[in-house]
């Protein structure tokens, strides 16, 4: 995250979005298994922990309250990865997507980003409870791209923060 120039200066790194797009590939090919797996058990324990989830990060949906809000966000997809059995690959995955974290942290306080999420996040819940498949891949599909699919206005707002 951050650029060192030996005896001269320590600035903070540019966003890459070639790493950016690198993580969301990745997130996306273990979340769409994630939540393909999930819907195929369809447990209602398991709609009903995440659930408890997005009543947690509705209540914090306020841009004071942005960071709590992108705090729960990150719970979110980590109990898709719980519930799959597959909690190992969390780790992995946080390592690899600073960039995007980055890019998702600038654009969580545009308006009706949070608002987004949420809704995006209810229809991935609501298919896997229902156990539809495609309708909880879709769901993610749009959730995991939206950052990415902005990032020429990300970009024209934050010209200095991110190599292109």
């Amino acid at each position: 995250m951050v650029d060192v120039y030996p005896q001269y200066a320590t600035v903070v790194a540019k966003i890459d979005l070639d790493h950016a797009r690198q993580a969301q590939f990745l997130r996306l090919s273990i979340e769409l298994e994630a939540v393909r797996r999930l819907t195929a058990d369809a447990s209602a324990e398991t709609a009903k922990d995440l659930r408890e989830v997005l009543v947690r990060q509705a209540a914090v949906a306020t841009q004071e309250t942005d960071d709590v809000f992108d705090s729960i966000d990150r719970e979110f997809h980590r109990k898709l990865y719980e519930k799959t059995g597959i909690l190992e690959l969390w780790a992995s995955v946080r390592r690899q997507s600073v960039h995007l974290d980055r890019l998702r942290r600038l654009h969580l306080p545009m308006p009706g980003k949070m608002q987004t999420v949420l809704t995006e996040h209810e229809a991935i819940v609501d298919a896997i409870a229902s156990g539809r498949p495609a309708h909880a891949e879709m769901a993610l599909r749009k959730h995991l791209c939206a950052t990415l699919s902005i990032i020429d206005v990300i970009s024209s707002e934050f010209p200095t923060y991110i190599r292109i």
